[in-house]
This record gives structure tokens, C-alpha cells and sequence, in this order.
């Protein structure tokens, strides 16, 4: 069973900044009779000062706006050497983890994954490899400095642990060698990474089922967050959202329609957000500087690029329905005697031959694969083929039918981006 969330306290999540504790603490391995320490008194705090890239521990008497109950290494609850963690297979026990937050010893007795992992964030004095076993397979993640070293094609091995019901751990002290550690990256976009892996799972109706509190409400990004934000390694269509869309003028409901990024895209972002303390809700403010005019011109400014994927706000691997829905929004938008074309024709024109042109290319299964290919080279999809294909038995084994079909049609679209191309048009 998942832990009780605390209190949603502010705290800056500074992966890749190195505490004082983790300055003054030698960088090798915790002692072997690390114990869990208390929190301190209330009115002790870990202070994150903007201006200041080291963080301390000390004594204030005074309010914090922005307090936080990070402590140092030594206040954090060790790793066991052994162990064995779960999954979290629903969408409530996603929305129930609280990666701003170290857990405690009992927790880490028998944790899950995200948990485990996410606790190294707060022990940078930890150096070694957490091996994650079930059945027969094994994935050596090495630790360094609360990030992980991992290859490209080892990241993904293990992101797949993500999908793991249950499973047994062993962490190893050990120094990691210098080829390994350059291949260090911090956990929080690795963290990240696993839970929109893990979102991708659950369809717009569930998301919205989740959201319905607060579909009249608008997701604001905290100000004060963007440093912990800009560490989370945001996906592009998630940067547009961010850039478009969240600016505490429109309903989560309202936004959902408008269609700056797709449906799924927009609840999996807010979901991963809220859960790292970077959002808050409020009602909607009218603005008194962007009126639907500039918002159309800065949407168009922002799909104008060659990626079609980008255009129409979804993502490289967004299966055929959820680019129909996309480009349907956008046409009843956009499109003639569309809800916005009163007012500026000539954007709404704009953008609705940007859709157009986006949907002539997307709506081809062999044209969107090429168009991909140019747009992402950095895929490597015949690693993806196999466990995308892994994805599709996982989910039909549990039951989820219409996915295990999304993942198959993905699996054939990355064995056909493996093989060589047509000579002639391919359309």
C-alpha cells in the first residue's frame, strides 16, 4: 500500500545542484549503520535562495515564503542493500507519489519503484549500482551523485522496469568508473520520463475522470518552480503547452478544447506538474493583455515550423485516432464557419491550412513514418521495436485491449521505419 502524501509543502527539487551536506560529506557510500534521523523543529528549513546555487541548513526565525523540508544527507532514510519494491499500475497510485519528498524508513522497507529510485535523489553521497531483478531479467541502474549513468539503450531497458507488477532490488556500494559516469543525467528527467511512460497507459477518459474537481479550475505554473521545472526535461509539445496554454486565463476544461497540444498530452503534463509541486489551481483571471486574436497569432507562430507533429499538437508516436481527433478540433476551430474564424479570418485561415497541410502528411502511414524519421533522427527505432512490442503483451495480458492495438500499430510502424525505403513515391 502507497504511503500517505504529505502535506503539499513548496520545495524546490534541485537534482543537479549539490547540497552542502553532499559538499561536506565524503562522495563514496552511506556507512553501513546509517540510521534515519527526525525531521528537525518546524522552524528549521531547507532553504532554496534563488540567487544561490548551494543550499544550506539553518535556523530562521522568520517566515519562508518558500520553505522546504528537503533535509541534508544525513537527516535522509538510508537504501536497504536488500529488498523488494511494486508497481503502480493505476492512475491513483501515480497521482499519490510525492517525488518533492524523501521517504522514510518503513516506506523504503517495501517501496515502490518510483520511490526507491527517487530516494537517491536525496542521498548525492550515494555512489554504486541498484540492480532491479524479476523472473529472469535483470537491470543494473548505477548511481551517482542522485543521477543515474545509463546508455540510451540501457535508459530504456530500464524504463521498462516501470511496468513491472513487483520485483526484487540489491544495492552495491561500489566506485563507478569515469566511461560510466560521464553518461551520468540527472533523476529527475529520468523520473519523469518513467512516469509519462507509465501515463501513456491510461486513456483521456480516465484522465478526466481524475481532473473532474478541477476541470473550472486553471493550472498555473508557480513562478517560484521554474528552476525545478526546467529540470524535468519537458517533451516539445510539452514546452508549447507550457508556453500557450497555462497562463491562468482558461479553464483546464476550456484549454483541453482549444487544441494547443493534444487531449492526452495536456492531462499527462498536468498530472506530472501537479505532482512535483509545480502548479497551482485558481479560478480563471480574464486577461488583460492577451485577447483571442494574439492567442491565435501565437499559436500559429508556434506550429509554423516543419514538424507536422508539432502543428497538430501530438506526439511522434500519437496513434491514427488521436491525430483525427487532433485535426478535427482544429477544423472546427479553424475550419470554414469554425467557432474562432470571427475573430481574424485571416489567421484562423492561417492556421487551418496548417493543420490541413499537417493532416495530408500524418494521415499516411508510410509518409508520417518518413516524416518522423526527418523530425526525430535521434530515435532509435529498432531498440523501440522490441519493447514497444513488450508494451502491447503487458497490456493485453491485463485486459486493455484498444492500447495493446495502439502499441501493435506502433510496432509495425517502427519495423517499417527499419526497412528500406521505396524507390518512387511511397504514398
Amino acid at each position: 500500500m502507497l504511503p500517505p502524501r504529505p502535506s503539499p509543502l513548496p520545495l524546490t527539487l534541485d537534482d543537479d545542484v549539490s547540497p552542502a551536506s553532499a559538499e561536506t560529506n565524503p562522495p563514496s557510500f552511506a556507512p553501513a549503520d546509517a540510521r534515519h534521523v527526525e525531521p528537525p523543529h518546524e522552524h528549521h528549513r531547507w532553504h532554496d535562495d534563488p540567487h544561490d546555487e548551494h543550499h544550506s541548513w539553518h535556523h530562521d526565525d522568520h517566515h519562508d515564503e518558500h520553505p522546504s523540508i528537503a533535509p541534508p544527507a544525513e537527516h535522509v532514510a538510508p537504501v536497504p542493500t536488500v529488498g523488494s519494491f511494486v508497481g503502480v499500475p493505476t492512475l491513483e497510485g501515480l497521482c499519490a507519489l510525492h517525488p518533492a519528498f524523501p521517504a522514510d524508513v518503513i516506506t523504503l522497507r517495501h517501496p515502490d519503484l518510483f520511490t526507491l529510485l527517487n530516494q537517491f535523489t536525496f542521498l548525492r553521497g550515494y555512489q554504486g549500482v541498484l540492480t532491479l531483478k524479476r523472473g529472469g531479467e535483470s537491470v543494473p541502474i548505477p548511481v551517482l551523485r542522485g543521477g543515474v549513468c545509463l546508455a540510451t539503450q540501457d535508459r530504456s531497458r530500464a524504463l521498462r522496469a516501470f511496468e513491472w507488477p513487483d520485483g526484487a532490488f540489491t544495492w552495491h556500494p561500489e566506485a563507478i568508473p569515469l566511461a560510466t559516469a560521464k553518461l551520468r543525467m540527472p533523476l529527475t528527467p529520468f523520473y519523469a520520463a518513467a512516469l509519462r511512460a507509465c501515463l501513456r497507459s491510461h486513456d483521456d477518459a480516465e484522465l478526466t475522470r481524475h481532473h473532474h474537481g478541477k476541470l473550472h479550475l486553471s493550472p498555473v505554473p508557480i513562478p517560484e518552480r521554474a528552476s525545478r521545472l526546467r529540470r524535468l526535461g519537458l517533451l516539445e509539445q510539452e514546452e508549447r503547452a507550457l508556453d500557450h496554454a497555462l497562463d491562468g486565463t482558461r479553464a483546464l476544461e476550456k484549454l483541453l478544447g482549444e487544441g494547443f497540444v493534444g487531449r492526452t498530452t495536456l492531462q499527462r503534463l498536468v498530472v506530472m506538474l501537479d505532482l512535483f509541486g509545480i502548479l497551482r489551481w485558481a479560478r480563471p483571471t480574464v486577461s488583460d493583455v492577451v485577447d483571442p486574436r494574439e492567442e491565435m497569432q501565437k499559436l500559429y507562430k508556434s506550429i509554423a515550423g516543419p514538424n507536422h507533429f508539432v502543428a497538430l499538437g501530438v506526439h511522434w508516436s500519437a496513434t491514427p485516432a488521436e491525430i483525427l481527433g487532433s485535426w478535427e478540433t482544429m477544423q472546427r476551430l479553424y475550419g470554414p464557419g469554425g467557432e474562432r474564424v470571427a475573430i481574424d479570418r485571416g489567421i484562423a485561415d492561417l492556421l487551418h491550412r496548417r493543420a490541413h497541410e499537417a493532416w495530408d502528411v500524418l494521415r499516411d502511414d508510410i509518409v508520417r513514418i518518413r516524416h518522423r524519421r526527418e523530425m526525430y533522427p535521434g530515435i532509435d527505432e529498432e531498440l523501440l521495436a522490441p519493447l514497444v512490442e513488450a508494451r502491447a503483451k503487458s497490456l493485453e495480458m491485463r485486459g486493455e485491449l484498444t492500447e495493446a492495438q495502439d502499441m501493435l500499430r506502433l510496432r509495425r510502424d517502427l519495423k517499417l521505419s527499419t526497412e528500406p525505403p521505396h524507390e518512387g513515391g511511397e504514398r
